[in-house]
């Protein structure tokens, strides 16, 4: 026993916060999982709209879904 906790209760208490802070993450961690993910999938066939695509993916690419929607809504110009 150390200051009255059993040893046993010392590495149960030393798990549990270590298991607590794995589960933070930061939003750069996530992004950059996230982006990888997006990159090993193979392109969508020319003929796809890709405003359908990612309406379909948005749940799986969440931060990816926002930024395509900001970015295919700009009408093109010459």
């Amino acid at each position: 026993r150390i200051y009255g906790i059993s040893v046993a209760g010392l590495w149960d208490l030393l798990d549990s916060q270590v298991s607590e802070k794995r589960k933070v993450s930061s939003a750069t961690a996530n992004a950059t999982v996230e982006v990888q993910r997006y990159l090993v999938e193979p392109n969508i066939p020319r003929g796809e709209d890709p405003l359908k695509y990612w309406a379909k993916q948005k749940h799986v690419y969440p931060s990816l879904y926002v930024l395509a929607n900001e970015v295919l809504c700009i009408p093109a110009s010459s």
